[in-house]
This record gives C-alpha cells, sequence and structure tokens, in this order.
C-alpha cells in the first residue's frame, strides 16, 4: 500500500485577503477533507529567500494513506469542494491554485 501526498499550492495576491483565506482554510476547508479520507493536512508559508511581499505562498499537504483513499476522495468529493474554494475566493480576487500528487516511495523518521 502506497501512501499518497497530496499538495495544494495557493498564491495570495492581496495581503487583505490573506486572514480570510487563513481562517477558511483551518475551520472549514481542511476538516472537510480530513472527513473525505486524508490522514492529516499541513499548512506551510513558503519562504520567498527572506523577501517580504505582499503576495504570499502557500502550501497545503494532504496524506492519504493509499491510492485508494485518495482516488476516492478525488472522484467524490474533489470536484465539490473545489468549487466551493473557487466561491469564496477565485482567480479574479488574486488566488492562484496548483494542484500535485506524489507517492511515497520511503518514510524516514
Amino acid at each position: 500500500m502506497s501512501k499518497i501526498l497530496y499538495i495544494v499550492e495557493c498564491t495570495v495576491t492581496y495581503a487583505t485577503l490573506e486572514k480570510d483565506w487563513l481562517e477558511w482554510m483551518t475551520n472549514e476547508h481542511i476538516p472537510q477533507i480530513l472527513k473525505c479520507g486524508a490522514l492529516k493536512a499541513d499548512i506551510f508559508l513558503m519562504d520567498k529567500d527572506g523577501i517580504d511581499t505582499p503576495m504570499k505562498t502557500y502550501e497545503i499537504h494532504y496524506h492519504f494513506d493509499s491510492r485508494a483513499d485518495f482516488e476516492t476522495y478525488m472522484n467524490q468529493h474533489a470536484t465539490k469542494l473545489r468549487h466551493e474554494g473557487l466561491e469564496k475566493f477565485p482567480v479574479s480576487d488574486g488566488f492562484h491554485y496548483k494542484r500535485r500528487a506524489g507517492i511515497c516511495t520511503a518514510m524516514f523518521t
């Protein structure tokens, strides 16, 4: 069984919307994805080599126990949850999204 890491990158163009987006991610969106099969999630503010800009890039890492769990999430829940997110925080308001997934090939502690 292969663990899956699903990464959603979001660039927030306008600092005035960042707090609302983070609150929604923390209190609504991520808990929904955890209910839909993800084991855990982490939010990372990506470092821009020490340069402070109003535009912030975040990565949300969702961990799934198996490809089957990830595919169930993608097939049964992802479209609806993405739509909800784009309604609240659309590209037209300066939110830019990228998504990718990977298979765990080794784990270290």
